[in-house]
């Protein structure tokens, strides 16, 4: 790699971390999300707004 590997691996890896961290943080998000709407549903059920 001409002397650029560290650099190049290095780029592969912190992408690698990012996109996993979205999806961790979507998958958070997505669960917080359901948590509200059932708390929602059910307090709508009864009959508090």
């Amino acid at each position: 790699m001409g002397g650029y590997a560290l650099y190049v691996w290095g780029s592969y890896i912190v992408t690698l971390g990012l996109m996993v961290m979205e999806i961790v943080w979507l998958a958070l998000r997505e669960r917080d999300m359901l948590g509200r709407l059932g708390r929602a549903r059910g307090a709508a059920r009864q009959g508090n707004p």
